[in-house]
């Protein structure tokens, strides 16, 4: 997931450390769980398939997920699990393409199965696997018993890791997904392993990857190389990757990407590439740049959805309807405490009662950021549990 190859290509803002060394102890983690229940699911592909004795795949779900949850508690690293919540309509492409290939994953265990080929079936299992919400409410229980606070995020965990960083509710994150850098996060763990050995990127050091031009590229460009070269929310154009991405942007210092796109052929000197750059994807590219910007979130603080970053001037959630609909505080507070079944909400069940003054806009401007040092108690995951402002 996220943009390939991009952990190579930041090589030099990550470090090949361990928790401790890497000055975490004592920190707060916000981890995105898909990864460790994706992975604790592999011991049982053929459980989760058949969807039998379905308690041996909790168990070995959970006891994958404890494995990190002890070695974390010895650093004394405080969690927050952050689990996916609804489908973003701007990866609707991607989720498509996914769900399809696991159907054909389906029919070819099925297939394998029928021929007597338990390995190849095994092989299509593991390809197959549906994390349900009754796996999510057996980890939701296992949290509340464990005492770690955890959020259903509106849409994507990444976004909403992303929020909980900024507002100051986390120093880093453990993941493997490379989008979080896209969002901002100043320091991921990738790789981490049960001894503690990891790989740390800061954002920090970004700048030492971009070469004797560096000084010329903002975050926001080096979001652009990204997305250009190819990510969940934007297909490349094929013979783009991330190192002719970077040559096109350092090119340039114009900021409109209306008028800069159509120029990729003639700045690239590439014939294969002309034509290739359509209004349509145009469209794409600007979707794709808003949603890692605006992409709704839970503010744990406000208690209340808002956009990642501020709406421009004028603007609200109607204008980037790719980044997330609204909810309005009752279903929002209802979906972030797993009260809700994500598979039986459906588009009128967003919109419904639901006053637009419960949703963030541009205006509403935050003047508390001397207050941040405030803590208070609100109800995260069924628990009451203690907030720093």
């Amino acid at each position: 997931m996220g943009v390939d190859n991009l952990l190579n290509f930041v090589k030099n803002a990550t470090t090949s450390t361990n928790i401790e060394d890497a000055g975490l102890k004592n920190k707060t983690a916000a981890v995105d769980i898909s990864h460790w229940i994706y992975r604790g699911s592999y011991s049982c592909p053929d459980v989760l398939y058949h969807r039998l004795s379905m308690q041996l795949a909790y168990r070995a779900i959970i006891n994958y997920i404890d494995n990190y949850v002890r070695l974390l508690k010895f650093h004394n690293v405080d969690l927050i699990f952050i689990f996916d919540g609804m489908k973003l309509p701007a990866k609707s492409v991607t989720h498509a393409e996914r769900a399809a290939r696991k159907a054909e994953s389906k029919k070819m265990a099925a297939l394998m199965l029928a021929k007597g080929d338990e390995t190849e079936a095994r092989k299509h299992m593991l390809r197959s696997i549906d994390i349900t919400y009754d796996i999510i409410q057996k980890i939701m229980n296992y949290c509340r018993q464990s005492g770690i606070k955890y959020i259903i995020a509106p849409y994507e965990a990444d976004a909403q890791i992303a929020h909980l960083n900024n507002i100051g509710q986390c120093e880093f994150t453990i993941t493997e997904d490379t989008d979080l850098i896209l969002y901002g996060c100043q320091k991921i763990i990738y790789k981490l392993d049960t001894n503690g050995n990891c790989l740390l990127y800061e954002r920090s050091k970004l700048n030492t990857c971009l070469g004797p031009l560096r000084e010329e590229l903002s975050f926001e460009k080096f979001r652009r190389i990204c997305i250009l070269s190819g990510c969940d929310y934007l297909k490349n154009i094929p013979g783009v990757g991330l190192q002719s991405a970077k040559k096109f942007f350092l090119m340039t210092r114009q900021d409109d990407i209306k008028l800069l796109l159509p120029k990729l052929a003639t700045y690239l000197k590439s014939s294969k590439l002309a034509g290739k750059v359509t209004d349509e994807y145009i469209k794409g590219f600007i979707d794709a740049e808003a949603t890692f910007r605006h992409h709704v979130v839970y503010d744990p603080i406000k208690e209340k959805i808002v956009p990642l970053e501020p709406y421009p001037e004028g603007k609200s959630y109607i204008h980037f309807p790719m980044a997330g609909k609204r909810l309005c505080h009752a279903l929002a507070k209802d979906l972030i405490q797993g009260k809700l079944d994500l598979d039986d909400l459906g588009p009128d069940d967003l919109d419904s009662n639901c006053d637009d003054s419960e949703i963030e806009t541009e205006t509403e401007k935050d003047n508390d950021d001397a207050g941040r040092a405030k803590k208070i108690k609100i109800d995260v995951g069924g628990d009451a549990i203690e907030v720093k402002l």
